[in-house]
């Protein structure tokens, strides 16, 4: 019986090392597996990309990377505003269905009236929206008023680069006259075989010297439109790609186009403006963290399959930080608001589309506020050199004054009297010019038959 006893110990005590093997093994399995996953799945993905190939590699991903961080003063802004105010900031309109009104040429309580209660992000105006240079400045300085008031910000007041009528508006010096403070650019379609250094420059240009001026130049990423050009290729756009990743490295606005382009978003017929995967090439792929613009969501690409109601929330569920609606704001901004309400479209996605559209703005303040500082130290240097050439030109005049008359020159006394006896001369001569003048207007009025006044009654 003790043997027996003894026997089924020694098993029992096997069969619980047996256990015990079989868990400290399964544990080591488990630690080296998670080792692996993290090291990066054994490093297979080895190659670099080479000069001008476009990158895979993403440094974050916007659908992941929770709210973005901005500087203390945006977020304390966007932590002050109403869900209503955050979603009226993303939309882009035109005054005329802003408005209700079939034209707008005066920034009066109609205008007011839209803004206190829907505070949007911007309007698009055009030379319909222009009366002369100094109205058309007291209208738009009014817009900005009733913003400021309303919301605490200023808006964004665009016109369109190029557009028919519209040459004398998108220059510069007649923006910064009128209060005109946006640009929508031209998109840049470059050659077959554009190198990308020379796209990067061309897109460069067309918007930094707005920029340098306190003024948003929104550049168009048009991969749709490079893809049509007659003699593109799958090189040409990756010539583009790569040209563009590195010219919007300081743009503080880029619009998507309205077009398709398979080769960016993966589908035959979705609009670059309502698809992820184009936003992850802008975000993800080139890196870029600041303002993101649909395309107008009325273009026929869009409206020909979709409501703006349906292409307004799934631009902003794409990424759009900001939705370019030149008809049907009311129903764009109520379906947002429903989305928002419903947990479609996140408090994440609502707090990171504000907080870039915001920094737009504070960017465009700070350059000009900059802008202004420097103008202001240039005219105090003119100011200041002048003041010491009148002081200098003063003394030496007092010293002349001052010196004894046995010490004066001679021929410097002749040359004195000459110059004042041809002073006095030109005097005279101008004189007897005018009077001669005078004389023949006299003349002349006196052959003019006297005009006679109407009667009383007449």
């Amino acid at each position: 019986m003790d043997g027996k006893k003894r026997g089924s110990n020694i098993l029992i005590m096997l069969e619980a090392l047996g256990l015990a093997l079989v868990l400290v093994l399964s544990i080591l399995t488990s630690v080296f597996a998670g080792v692996k996953k993290a090291s990066g799945k054994e490093n297979t993905k080895q190659e670099q990309p080479t000069e001008n190939a476009v990158t895979e590699d993403v440094s974050y991903d916007i659908f992941t990377e929770g709210a973005v961080v901005f500087d203390d003063e945006i977020e304390e802004k966007i932590a002050s505003m109403t869900t209503e105010e955050k979603v009226a900031q993303m939309f882009l309109v035109s005054p005329e269905d802003f408005t209700g009104n079939d034209e707008v040429t005066v920034a009066g309580e109609g205008c007011k009236g839209a803004i206190e209660t829907y505070p949007v992000g911007g309007m698009v105006v055009s030379r319909a929206n222009f009366l002369d240079k100094d109205v058309t400045a007291d209208n738009l300085s009014n817009l900005q008023t009733y913003s400021s008031d309303r919301i605490g910000c200023e808006l964004l007041l665009v016109v369109e680069q190029g557009a028919e009528g519209n040459e004398a508006v998108s220059a510069v010096d007649y923006m910064k006259q009128t209060g005109v403070n946006a640009i929508r650019l031209q998109a840049y379609v470059p050659a077959g075989d554009a190198d990308p250094s020379v796209i990067e420059e061309e897109i460069r240009n067309r918007y930094y010297d707005y920029q340098d001026q306190g003024m948003l130049g929104i550049v168009p990423f048009a991969a749709d439109s490079v893809m049509t050009a007659e003699g593109a290729s799958e090189d040409t756009l990756t010539n583009y790609r790569n040209g563009f990743a590195k010219s919007i490295k300081d743009a503080w606005g880029i619009q998507m186009g309205s077009g398709t382009c398979k080769l960016i978003t993966g589908k035959e017929a979705t609009s670059l403006s309502l698809s992820t995967d184009a936003v992850k090439v802008i975000r993800n792929e080139m890196n870029y963290g600041g303002l993101l613009i649909s395309a107008p969501l009325t273009d026929e690409p869009i409206s020909g399959s979709m409501s703006v109601a349906e292409a307004a929330v799934q631009a902003v569920c794409c990424g759009m930080s900001m939705l370019y609606v030149p008809r049907g704001f009311a129903e764009g901004y109520q379906a947002v608001m429903s989305a928002v309400n419903d947990g479609t479209i996140t408090d994440t996605m609502l707090h990171n589309a504000v907080g870039r559209i915001l920094t737009a703005k504070k960017n465009m303040s700070s350059e000009k506020a900059a802008d202004a500082a420097a103008a202001q130290a240039e005219a105090q240097a003119a100011a200041e050199q002048a003041a010491q050439q009148n002081s200098s030109r003063s003394n030496r005049n007092n010293n002349h004054t001052q010196e004894p008359q046995q010490a004066a020159n001679p021929q410097a006394d002749d040359a004195a009297a000459a110059q004042q006896a041809a002073a006095e001369a030109a005097a005279a001569q101008q004189a007897a010019a005018e009077a001669a003048a005078q004389q023949a207007a006299a003349e002349q009025a006196a052959q003019q038959p006297v005009e006679q006044m109407p009667q009383e009654g007449q």
